[in-house]
């Protein structure tokens, strides 16, 4: 059987791309051979009409069933008028959504599960919606990645948005490492507005509140555990008062 998946790279182990007419690839998978051919999706950076292009896209691959993170209404008939079945809420890498597909861990989806225009900026704008960035202090950067322990003195650091899964690794380059900017204010240019991480400092934290950055304690292991532990409010939002108090924001928080 053939299937498509919307991903962000070209093999099995991408992530999958919670965006299905605006993901950069989709990968169409032979479950029984689970060999694979990555097809661009020339409809990712169109103005207008991805769903519906991207959905004709895949039509033509001859593929029985659509894997994806969400998917909104234009995309969402033109599959099933194309007979194509379509589930949603796939996550990890492109492999793992496979399996998960195999082992019917997986439904099929029986309506749209966002509006139109899911993930752009237009959208965001026109309705006010938030995008949720989330910031981690990484060692390499990417779900993969472990937490650094030192919130000042990491690296990279690793953000996430959790609306569209969108993963960017930006450098550290505070001032005590001789860079422009202590890293709330870096996270500030780059739309974060939770920062995760393993223990931080009373001066740090009061730099990001005043930012308007949600900070939360106690995440450890990779990226994606942390992501996961705060989905499931499993973390512990910060304050002034909880903050590790042998530490002040000189590169050791």
């Amino acid at each position: 059987m053939k299937i498509a998946i919307s991903s962000k790279g070209k093999d099995l182990d991408s992530e999958v791309d919670s965006r299905f007419g605006r993901c950069p690839y989709f990968l169409i998978v032979d479950t029984e051979s689970m060999s694979f051919e990555a097809i661009s999706n020339e409809s990712a950076m169109a103005s207008g009409g991805a769903g519906i292009q991207a959905a004709q896209t895949i039509a033509k691959a001859e593929v029985e069933t659509v894997l994806t993170g969400n998917i909104g209404p234009n995309a969402f008939q033109t599959l099933k008028a194309a007979g194509i079945k379509v589930i949603t809420g796939a996550s990890g890498t492109v492999g793992d959504a496979v399996e998960k597909y195999k082992n019917a861990e997986l439904e099929e989806t029986k309506a749209p599960t966002v509006g139109s225009r899911f993930g752009t900026k237009e959208n965001k704008e026109t309705t006010g919606e938030k995008s949720h960035k989330i910031c981690i202090p990484t060692m390499e950067g990417g779900l993969n990645s472990m937490i650094g322990d030192h919130f000042g003195r990491v690296p990279t650091y690793t953000i996430v948005d959790l609306d569209t899964n969108e993963i960017k690794i930006i450098p550290n380059t505070s001032h005590h490492m001789g860079g422009q900017g202590y890293p709330p204010e870096i996270m500030k240019r780059e739309g974060v507005d939770i920062m995760i991480c393993k223990d931080i400092g009373m001066r740090a934290i009061g730099m990001f509140e005043e930012l308007g950055i949600e900070v939360y304690i106690g995440a450890t292991g990779t990226v994606k555990d942390a992501i996961d532990a705060f989905k499931k409010g499993l973390l512990q939002k910060a304050s002034r008062n909880d903050a590790c108090r042998e530490h002040t924001f000189r590169g050791q928080d």
